[in-house]
């Protein structure tokens, strides 16, 4: 009787950790895409399996992909590429992230969410109107070819930064560490950057 009974507790406990787990992923192109990626990943109903939890990087870039919704589900990620895509908006994604791509997508018009890890974000080519105000270890940030009207001065440890094309006026002087500028090209800011690049290097009066 013991041992039907650790065997009934065994397979309810098994069964609740699937259900618990069971992320599915509406988006059938997101799915082919993880499933190229990582088999084992994803069953044949489009529901998260085990390993995607301790997946590190993930690639679904020019996939088609429309939404990302169960993404969340990957929660070692550190590295994800989904640019060239459909995407108009991003889900929270994992905290755990590094480096986002999320480039190419024309409709996408928002990347929000907590990014503590975060230290490279490509975002360019977008139609993005504010970049998260907390990236507190961000030091690459390519946001050319988008809707921005500002950059967020509290960037610290911010050393690449390419801003070009947007509706930006000015170029925040409070990027202690920044070594790269570009935000030209015939943009309202061009002479503010051209100010701030030369100042940057110790060449603006």
């Amino acid at each position: 009787m013991t041992k039907l009974k650790m065997l009934f507790l065994t397979v309810c406990l098994s069964t609740l950790h699937a259900a618990l787990f069971a992320q599915n992923i509406p988006d059938a192109d997101f799915a082919a895409a993880i499933s190229s990626q990582c088999p084992s990943c994803i069953d044949a109903g489009n529901n998260l399996l085990p390993p995607a939890q301790s997946l590190t990087s993930l690639n679904v870039s020019s996939g088609n992909i429309a939404n990302l919704t169960g993404i969340s589900g990957f929660t070692a990620l550190t590295t994800l590429n989904c640019s060239g895509n459909d995407l108009a908006s991003l889900p929270a994604l994992p905290t755990t992230l590094t480096s986002l791509n999320c480039s190419n997508n024309m409709s996408l018009s928002n990347v929000s969410g907590s990014f503590p890890n975060l230290t490279s974000l490509v975002c360019n080519s977008c139609n993005i109107g504010a970049i998260p105000a907390s990236l507190p270890n961000l030091t690459y940030l390519n946001c050319r070819s988008n809707q921005l009207a500002s950059i967020p001065a509290s960037l610290p440890n911010l050393t690449y930064l390419d801003c070009g094309q947007n509706q930006l006026t000015s170029i925040p002087a409070s990027l202690p560490n920044l070594t790269y500028l570009a935000c030209g090209n015939k943009s309202a800011c061009e002479y503010s950057c051209v100010s701030a690049q030369l100042d940057l290097f110790g060449l603006w009066e």
